[in-house]
């Protein structure tokens, strides 16, 4: 009868077959090795025959029987985890700039789907938080794809942390700031008294719509000398369409007063968004 073990990671789901750690159900595994039939154990019940040590397991395929042994070992994944492992830091800044959630929640998402990287440790401050990530190489490239998506300052940094016995070449851990503008997409921007409406950011790069006259435009890069005040989102609020012919009113949800909006657009909306500056209502489209 042919002998098969399998180690499992006794903290995620992985498992050690052929001198390689896979991810994904054992179950599947057992099914697609040695059988034509799913095991009749259940997944909970197979971990924990194996936890018991009732590791008995007898399978047939077109090959003949396999005895299947099991053992519970960390993966390599879960090791360095375990020991706190990291090869560089991504530092994310300005918790002012409304998007600096999602761009958390994008960081955390990748990562996370990026076969052999893992986050160590995480570190919220005032200012930001500090991801602590496995791969150095990894943390280039998604810095910079964050970067491309939710604009910013970057700034590199390494620091000498071993050296390679095997090599002898000098080890670096290295740092990567992101620092968000005070702005994000979604928001507005007054510039020179008109509202921008800022569509989307790539890199330096920032996509506006121009809310009086509607006309798209793009700015190489907007500093805080070059812009007079920012409306976020957040402020934006929905009111009462009163008239749409033969110009758009609105029912001003603190003064009750019927108001004309200053862009004026076609809709057959009850109610629709709209953004306050100095007095004045302007539709977000």
């Amino acid at each position: 009868m042919n002998k098969k073990n399998i180690k499992l990671c006794r903290k995620c789901t992985s498992y050690f077959y052929n001198n390689v750690w896979r991810k994904g159900d054992i179950k599947k595994a057992l099914q697609t090795l040695f059988l034509d039939e799913k095991p009749k154990e259940s997944l909970p019940n197979l971990y924990k025959q194996i936890k018991l040590g009732q590791m008995s397991f007898i399978l047939n395929n077109d090959k003949g029987q396999f005895s299947v042994s099991f053992s519970e070992k960390l993966c390599d994944t879960c090791s360095r985890t375990k020991s706190g492992y990291f090869e560089g830091i991504f530092q994310v800044r300005n918790k002012k700039n409304s998007n600096f959630p999602a761009l958390i929640e994008k960081t955390q998402e990748k990562i996370l789907a990026r076969k052999g990287v893992f986050v160590s440790k995480i570190i919220e401050s005032k200012t930001g938080v500090d991801f602590y990530i496995s791969s150095n190489k990894y943390l280039i490239s998604l810095s910079k794809e964050l970067w491309k998506q939710f604009g910013g300052e970057i700034k590199h940094s390494k620091k000498l942390f071993s050296r390679d016995h095997m090599t002898n070449k000098e080890v670096y851990r290295g740092t990567i700031l992101l620092r968000l503008t005070d702005y994000g997409v979604g928001d507005i921007l007054i510039i020179k008294k008109s509202l921008y409406l800022i569509t989307s950011i790539q890199g330096d790069r920032v996509k506006t719509n121009e809310l009086k006259t509607g006309k798209h435009r793009a700015f190489p890069r907007i500093k805080k000398e070059d812009y007079e005040e920012i409306i976020p989102k957040s402020e934006f609020f929905r009111v009462v369409v009163v008239t749409t012919k033969p110009i758009l009113t609105v029912l001003h949800p603190k003064t009750y007063e019927t108001i004309r909006v200053e862009n004026q657009i076609d809709t057959k909306e009850q109610n629709i968004l709209v953004a306050e500056y100095k007095g004045k209502l302007y539709v977000i489209d």
